[in-house]
């Protein structure tokens, strides 16, 4: 039966093409909406097709000299859709709906082709759905892995801002639990000469079995150069209001952002010269000057923050205000 649909298929075409017309193949709208029923498990094998691959790292030697590899996974795309096998009913009954001028070798075809596309739908990306951190003990000490549990389509932000990223700590002792880390979306827009970096970050304190650990939270996250200020919070009690001699002493709390710089630069590994002093009737001309080594992403300029201890004394407080190579 099939044998003879392509014979009579062919003859189709070879008419079709003797009598020098062209004929539009097109497919009625219940064909199309028969088509859909067809793929309709699209996001499905999308997120079916995000997958953990693996992936080892090498986190150092054991006490017995032996190296420690773990496979920590990545998500990546894993596989193609392809269209499920087509009945010999279904077929005939789709040909019988199309109109007279449907190419029948075209509409097995059509029914029949593999389509290759990204794993999860446009606006989402294949990411990890949670993490765990597994320690291991190296000759160097102990070390905390994270290792990608399982993946998933996750939807993607559209500015540069804070996405989750879960990870659970402590797996495997009465201590579990799961903390919201946060990461900056790497494919945010932002423009060439910078990139979404964390830009504010705050602490947490857990308890686990060896007692209570600082975990550090990405609050913000913004669009920045190599070389970049982010904040970092002090705490500071400050007595300049407070009758220090009087017995309820309550200070007021101040939280100033005092700043670090971040980021790599491509300095020069060489030693660099600073002219300290010019001749001042030719500028150009330097009289003396100081070799030192270029020191990476540092800050360039700071504000004054004064405060009093509970002594009485006048206190300050350099907080960066910007940061750059040099």
């Amino acid at each position: 039966m099939i044998c003879m649909f392509f014979k009579l298929a062919i003859t189709f075409l070879f008419l079709d093409i003797s009598s020098g017309r062209h004929t539009p193949w097109r497919l009625r709208p219940r064909l199309t909406e028969s088509l859909d029923e067809l793929d309709g498990d699209e996001e499905q094998i999308r997120n079916v097709c995000c997958k953990k691959m693996k992936q080892t790292l090498f986190i150092g030697k054991g006490s017995d000299g032996e190296d420690i590899e773990v496979d920590v996974g990545v998500c990546r795309q894993s596989c193609a859709k392809k269209a499920p096998k087509i009945k010999k009913k279904e077929f005939e009954r789709l040909l019988k709906e199309t109109e007279p001028g449907v190419n029948p070798i075209e509409l097995f075809l059509s029914l029949r082709r593999n389509d290759v596309f990204n794993s999860c739908l446009p606006g989402y990306t294949c990411s990890p759905s949670y993490a765990k951190l597994e320690r291991y003990y190296t000759i160097d000490g102990a070390l905390d892995v994270p290792i990608i549990d399982s993946c998933q389509c996750k939807k993607s932000l559209s500015d540069c801002g804070v996405a989750d990223k879960p990870v659970l700590f402590f797996s495997g002792t009465p201590f579990e639990q799961f903390v919201n880390l946060g990461t900056c979306q790497a494919d945010a827009m932002c423009s060439e000469d910078s990139t979404c970096v964390p830009t504010k970050n705050t602490t947490l304190s857990i308890e686990g079995p060896n007692g209570i650990q600082c975990v550090e939270v990405i609050e913000e996250c913004g669009c920045r150069p190599s070389c970049y200020r982010a904040s970092k919070l002090e705490n500071i009690y400050d007595y300049t209001d407070v009758d220090i001699e009087s017995d309820k002493v309550k200070p007021e709390l101040q939280t100033i952002d005092i700043g670090i710089c971040v980021g790599p630069c491509n300095l020069p590994s060489h030693k660099v010269k600073k002219c300290v002093l010019r001749d001042p009737e030719n500028p150009k001309r330097c009289l003396s000057s100081l070799t030192h080594r270029p020191t990476g992403c540092q800050p360039t300029s700071f504000k004054t923050h004064y405060y009093m201890d509970k002594h009485g004394n006048s206190r300050s407080v350099l907080a960066i205000r910007h940061c750059s190579c040099k």
